[in-house]
């Protein structure tokens, strides 16, 4: 496990390398961040300060690979970190119903990926573009994307982004008017969240209760 602990005015994070399986993890140093009041409530405020600490990482990020000289290491190491906070970033301002910018910081993950191939992070990527897609009202574009995404997501058995894309799914497949499909999608998320007992409080929870909630709504 290789560390990087890198910082600027704005920030600390720390980037963490696990040369075996080449996957890469980002840790904000919350203690360094920088904290305005927010007029926006607790809710409000918790997601504007969530952006904020993405943003940071993303520039500390590309900071340390301007000084980073092994080509190896920029391309398959910190090059991944970057890929990952472009991710969340993109899922967080998604959120908040800032689409075009989300929608850039998928795109920017996706032409990463020829200089540091991870059908992972390409699956998360492609999830996020679909569920973009979806709430944008393009429903066919939504299921080639979630299609793309959950076949890499499936191959690598990434269960907790794999359950997260299934719910866009089943809701895209009660839109396209294919209940049987989504019924398939809700069953397979149930069989997940059960596995790894998440609480129906957390993230993943509410997004199966809506799914639930669409499915049932269908047959009553």
């Amino acid at each position: 496990m290789a560390e990087s602990d890198f910082g600027s005015k704005s920030g600390k994070a720390v980037a963490r390398h696990d040369t075996g399986s080449g996957n890469a993890k980002i840790f904000v140093d919350n203690d360094n961040l920088p904290r305005r009041p927010s007029k926006c409530g607790c809710f409000g405020g918790q997601r504007i300060l969530a952006l904020r600490r993405l943003s940071i990482v993303l520039d500390l990020v590309r900071a340390r690979l301007a000084q980073i000289d092994d080509r190896l290491t920029r391309e398959m190491g910190n090059r991944r970190v970057e890929m990952h906070a472009l991710r969340s970033l993109g899922y967080a301002l998604m959120e908040t119903g800032a689409f075009d910018e989300a929608s850039s910081m998928f795109a920017q993950v996706l032409a990463m990926l020829p200089a540091a191939p991870n059908e992972c992070l390409q699956g998360y990527a492609l999830g996020g573009l679909g569920d973009l897609l979806f709430r944008q009202g393009n429903i066919a574009a939504a299921a080639e994307k979630l299609a793309q995404g959950e076949k890499l997501l499936r191959q690598h058995s990434d269960k907790p982004m794999l359950a997260r894309l299934l719910c866009v799914r089943g809701l895209v497949d009660m839109a396209a008017g294919r209940p049987d499909a989504a019924r398939a999608a809700l069953a397979d998320v149930e069989a997940i969240v059960t596995a790894m007992d998440v609480g129906p409080g957390s993230e993943l929870g509410r997004k199966l209760a809506n799914l639930r909630r669409a499915v049932d709504g269908a047959q009553s």
